[in-house]
Parts: C-alpha cells; structure tokens; sequence
C-alpha cells in the first residue's frame, strides 16, 4: 500500500483525540482509638492481635504503589512520560499515575510545545507480554521517543486510520521507536515519513504479522533517512518486511545480540528509491527475493545472509549498482541477479577481497550463484569469494532467463555482441561450505 508523499507530509497537523477517565477510591473511616476492634467473628480483640489490612496497590515503576495515595501532578515540562495498560488510578502520565494507553500519551505530547520526550511503556513478561490494544493510529512527532520494556514483553496492536492507509504506528522525521513488538494485523505495522535532513529510528523491536492484499510490515516514504537496528526484525508479511517507496538512504545497522532480520515474508527488502546501506542482517525464507534493489544509485551490503529466498537472494535492477561484502548468498533458487551491463557491480578487489560465499558442497544456490542477463563489456571484480568450485563455473545464457533456468552453474551470463568473453575476475576464489 502506497503512502502518498503529498499527503504524509501535512501530517504534523494531525491531532489524535484525547480521552481521559476519571474515578474515586472508596474511603474507610478511621475507627475510634479504643485499643480494641473486632475479629471476624465479632468478638472485641486488642488491636495488636489483629492481621491488619493491607492496600494490595497497583503496579508502578518500582513495583507497586498505594492504591489510596494521591495521583502525582505531570509536569508542563515534563520529558518523560510513562504508560501502563494494568494502571488502576486516575491517568496523568506520571511514574505513579501512568496512562493506559500509548494513545493517550502521544495525545498529550501532541497538545505540548515541541520538545524532545520519551514515552516510556511497561511491559509484562517473556511468556506473557503486555498488550496494548490501540483504538487509532499512533502518530509519532518529531523529537519524540517510544521506549517499551522489551519486545518480548511489550505488544502493540490495534491502529487505524493513517492519512491514507492504515497503520498501527506512524513515524515522524526526528522520531524514535525500540522496545516493542507490533502485530500489524490488517494494517501496515510501521509507517515512516522521514522528512529531508531527518531521521526516523528503529531498534531492538519486531515489526509481524501485517496480513491481507498490498500489505507490508514497515513502508517507508519520505525525503529523509531510516535508520533501522540493531536487533530490528520485520517477519511474516504478506507483501515485504521492508517496502521503501521514497527515501534518500536507508540504513541496516549492525550490533546487538540478536541479528536484524527480514525474514518469511512476500519479499525481504523491496527498495525503489534511494541508497541501501545493509551492515548486517539477515534475509530469509521469503517467497520472492531476498533484498530487491530497484533505485538508480549505488547500494553497498555487508555482513547479509540470503537463504531459503524463492527468487534471488539479491536482485539488483532500475539501473542500480552495488557492493557486497563479506555476505553468504545460498540455498536460494539465484544468488544474485544482476540485470545491467553498464552498472557498477564489485563483489571484491584485488585489495579488498569480496570475502563472499555464493555456495559450496554442503549449500549452494539451485540454479545459479549469479545470473547475468545484461552483456557486459568489462569484467566486474569478484577477487576472493567462495564458490561451490574454484573456480567458479561459467555459461551463457542461450534461450533461458534467469527466471527459467535448468541445472546448475555457479555463473550463467549474456553473451557480449563485441566478444569479451566471461564478465567476471573471480581470481583469488575458494570453496564454500
């Protein structure tokens, strides 16, 4: 589903509705100081010799706090604001007094001058996260962070309307998710509209589950940058874990314990405009292709692991070039395919080897490491990668596509009309694993 640019970028002016419940504690009268009370029975007893009764209160920051206390006042300049859907007190925001929902603290940022704040949401456990069922889309503002406890143990559903798509979270230039999972649903999980000289960032999360026709987990389109990781994983989409339909950069960051990952969906990555920069991650048992580069400018990939893709670890199109590093392309139906003769392509130099594994006897791809349709008129560098051969085995393509290929050859490739033979420099190579 396409998000209009036109559109999106009036959403500053987007105010989501604030609601507000308000309910008293009942009070207990104090009992006259006799030294005496009763037990349950009714029998008057000292008062020493009896349980007393305890508040079991409410959750809070530091466990739980007096149901009966008074509510602290949330600051007008207040930076940090908290959320709490088991909150059983009135909701202000505060540490003590959190609001049940993330939309009513986006609601009150929304209403403040502009200032940088974090939304701080509680979460439960490993094995039984805490949900929040959001009513609207979740517009984020510049300078504001979402901070959940954890993705495994914060979970964000719901959403809506997102001007004109439908979203659970929608990200403005200069904001900042981590912590959470979002289970799109029927709707985009993530929407991002970075504007220019801006960012939009994404970390230690999950982005799964946005189910139905046109309808992908994170859809990025906006002038700016994304910056998603480490230990950002978008999963089960029925179109692509990433959709990029307008942006100047994206940026895939490694760390973390836990690898970025675009895994079991329509597509992995799907970019139309705009560099990629992939440090590292991982791109898995989608349908269709693993990363899909449609733009027109120069994308560099690092540290990726391409498996189990239905189509091509890598495709590279739209007059796009690309480096790749130290990268293993396997057990896809194509490694790589390349479609233009006259792009850039650099899987390794004499000084900088590739460092790359296109397969080997235990897991190479199913019809070719690397599928050339386009004729190349100067070899590419390709100096130091391993091969399920060394070297690498060379054929041209005849009649067959690199969607209608038989057998299997390391690298299969368009005849040049001016004979220059095999496109590569695959010197230096070894076996894979």
């Amino acid at each position: 589903m396409r998000l209009d640019s036109l559109v999106l970028a009036g959403v500053a002016a987007v105010a989501l509705s604030c609601s507000s419940s308000e309910f008293s504690l009942a009070g207990v009268d104090a009992e006259a100081d006799t030294g005496q009370t009763t037990d349950a029975a009714g029998d008057s007893v000292p008062i020493g010799d009896s349980a007393p009764t305890v508040d079991e209160g409410v959750p809070g920051e530091s466990g739980t706090v007096d149901a009966n206390a008074p509510c602290s006042v949330l600051a007008p300049a207040a930076t940090v604001i908290y959320v709490d859907a088991r909150n059983a007190r009135e909701p202000v925001g505060t540490a003590d007094c959190p609001f049940k929902s993330i939309r009513e603290a986006l609601s009150y940022v929304a209403g403040q001058p502009s200032a940088k704040r974090t939304i701080k949401v509680a979460g439960g456990t490993a094995t039984a996260p805490l949900v929040y069922n959001e009513t609207a889309g979740l517009v984020v503002k510049a300078a504001t962070s979402i901070v959940g406890d954890g993705a495994e143990r914060v979970t964000v559903t719901g959403g809506g309307a997102c001007l004109t798509a439908q979203c659970v979270f929608l990200m403005e230039g200069g904001s900042t998710i981590e912590g959470v999972t979002i289970n799109g649903g029927a709707r985009i999980g993530l929407a991002m509209i970075p504007v220019a000289f801006s960012a939009v960032t994404a970390r230690r999360m999950v982005v799964t589950d946005s189910k139905g026709t046109g309808l992908s987990g994170v859809v990025v389109n906006g002038k700016g940058t994304v910056d998603l990781g480490p230990e950002f994983r978008s999963t089960r989409h029925t179109v692509a874990g990433l959709y990029v339909d307008e942006i100047f950069s994206v940026r895939v960051i490694a760390g973390g314990t836990i690898p970025n990952a675009f895994n079991e969906n329509g597509g992995g990555i799907v970019l139309s405009r705009g560099f990629l920069n992939f440090e590292a991650g991982e791109v898995r048992g989608n349908a269709a292709n693993g990363i899909a580069i449609l733009s027109n400018v120069k994308s560099t990939i690092s540290n990726l692991v391409a498996k189990d893709n239905g189509a091509a670890g890598v495709l590279v199109e739209g007059s796009a070039s690309l480096k790749m590093r130290s990268s293993m392309l396997v057990k896809n139906r194509v490694g790589l395919v390349f479609r233009y003769g006259t792009n850039e392509l650099d899987l390794g130099t004499a000084t900088d080897f590739g460092k790359n594994i296109f397969g080997g006897p235990s897991a190479s791809n199913n019809k070719a490491a690397i599928c050339l349709p386009h004729a190349r008129t100067e070899k590419s560098p390709a100096v130091g990668n391993k091969w399920l051969v060394c070297g690498p085995t060379f054929l041209p393509l005849a009649t067959e596509t690199c969607e209608t290929l038989s057998g299997y050859q390391d690298i299969r490739y368009a005849p040049s009309v001016d004979g220059a033979g095999i496109p590569f420099d695959a010197t230096g190579c070894d076996v894979g694993p």
